[in-house]
């Protein structure tokens, strides 16, 4: 017997994949911003203000929602890392009034920004595939066809009622299938 076609729809589907989303963004949101700003503050920069970590984080997680409605390979993680990273160091560097020599840029802080975007997409990779196995797993009896329904019996056709006493041949023949028989000669 050939299994159902298992594509996700319907409303606890639906329901279940924004959730996952809305759990995923936020993350991948604070690991941008803190890598970001963190190589910011390592490579000599000052430390931004809350306000503005905030606004990146939101803008950071409304882009990832648009881009991540399904999982994630590990090339598009480390495509979506490393172009947060890019945006947030040049709005990181643009924030500062005073930037410091040397921090926009060279081969020390470019290699530190990749390596870290390399490791950090491997762990949101995985941490991607666990949340997607858990919601397959939760999903999983929604995406099932339903049980078949029991099946009504077909309505009685008034069989004729059998007085008590009468010989079981006699019984037989009053309820057997009025149709049965040799067929019908032509008129």
């Amino acid at each position: 017997m050939s299994t159902p076609d298992r594509r996700r729809t319907g409303a606890g589907v639906a329901a279940g994949s924004r959730l996952l989303l809305g759990l995923r963004a936020p993350v991948f949101a604070v690991v941008a911003v803190a890598l970001s700003a963190g190589a910011h503050v390592l490579g000599g920069g000052q430390v931004p203000e809350a306000g503005g970590l905030l606004l990146m984080a939101l803008a950071v997680d409304v882009s990832f929602r648009v881009a991540a409605r399904r999982e994630l390979s590990s090339g598009r993680l480390l495509t979506a890392l490393a172009a947060s990273q890019l945006v947030l160091h040049q709005l990181l560097v643009v924030g500062e009034h005073h930037p410091v020599a040397g921090s926009r840029g060279g081969p020390g802080m470019l290699a530190g920004h990749a390596a870290a975007v390399a490791v950090l997409a491997w762990w949101l990779r995985r941490g991607e595939a666990a949340a997607w196995r858990a919601a397959r797993r939760r999903l999983r009896p929604l995406l099932r066809p339903p049980a078949p329904a029991p099946v009504a019996c077909a309505p009685s056709r008034g069989l004729p009622a059998v007085a008590p006493g009468l010989p079981r041949a006699v019984v037989v023949a009053l309820r057997a299938d009025p149709r049965r028989g040799p067929p019908a000669l032509p008129a």
